[in-house]
């Protein structure tokens, strides 16, 4: 019988599975099937592939027949077919939890150097955008677990291999860089950013990091280079996410140059706010420059 199973396999692989007639095709994948289930009770893993390859040109082929290609291959150690699989999989349903938790792992695993050299190959389903928000929600959770710190770098690298312009992928390296404790890094990588200011903004999500990006600058200059922090804040003012807090520092930096009147001026746009943490400092600043 299993041998019979097989030989139907063959022919229906020479003819062609669009070649035969609709009870011949349902009857030969009725046998593949059959094949692909024993192989794997049996695990006789590189049979079990065939078989489940074969079965995936059904046209009710779906969700748990990737499920179980993917499953089969990372059993081969195939990383790479596994997270394909995995990928059209979701495609029937973006909420699978063992799907989504399959996608982790492999993402994972990858290394970015084999991703810029399989690239062309990779590059119509690779997901870039998994890795940048994966990335960003593990620094949202980070707690100071530095494995944690080290899955989100990792990410960070695929999104950068991936998409070497993205902006919003080597701000996240600026983070993890920061978290670290890793200053003259993460200044290297945000002024990489800042002075390589594309035309056009490639998503909402570069605008943004573009943004971000000065003002983890401003933050970063505010003490020791109160001139440049000004530059890197008056840049994040154009942002929507700009507030007090901005107006605040930029008075700081206004002052350290010896800029009174406008460091005044930023002070008393926080003061316009009583109920803002700063308030207080604020409208005790405005009175020192003001004495100046």
């Amino acid at each position: 019988m299993w041998s019979n199973y097989q030989k139907a396999m063959q022919i229906g692989r020479s003819v062609g599975v669009q070649n035969l007639p609709a009870a011949d095709k349902e009857t030969l994948f009725t046998a593949v099937k059959k094949i692909g289930d024993q192989a794997i009770k049996e695990n006789r893993i590189d049979v079990a592939l065939e078989a489940y390859k074969f079965y995936s040109l059904h046209e009710s082929a779906g969700i748990e027949t990737y499920r179980t290609l993917a499953d089969l291959f990372e059993k081969k150690g195939e990383t790479w077919l596994a997270l394909h699989c995995t990928e059209h999989a979701l495609s029937y349903n973006a909420e699978d939890k063992d799907l989504k938790e399959r996608k982790d792992r492999y993402y994972y695993s990858i290394q970015p150097d084999d991703l810029k050299s399989r690239w062309e190959s990779v590059q119509k389903w690779f997901d870039p955008q998994y890795c940048r928000d994966k990335a960003s929600w593990i620094l949202e959770k980070w707690a100071g677990d530095f494995e944690l710190l080290d899955w989100a770098a990792h990410l960070a690298a695929l999104a950068i291999v991936a998409e070497p312009g993205s902006l919003s992928a080597k701000l996240l390296k600026a983070r993890i860089h920061r978290l670290r404790g890793e200053i003259p890094e993460t200044i290297a990588t945000l002024e990489d950013i800042r002075q390589h200011r594309p035309e056009k903004f490639a998503s909402k999500d570069d605008e943004r990091a573009w943004y971000q990006t000065h003002r983890m600058l401003g933050d970063l200059y505010l003490d020791e280079k109160p001139t440049e922090a000004i530059a890197c804040f008056l840049e994040f003012k154009k942002s929507d996410d700009a507030g007090a807090d901005t107006s605040y520092k930029m008075g700081r930096a206004l002052e350290a140059t010896g800029d009174f009147r406008r460091a005044a001026a930023c002070y008393e746009e926080v003061t316009a706010y009583e109920q803002h943490p700063l308030f207080y400092e604020a409208r005790d600043a405005l009175e020192r420059v003001k004495r100046k």
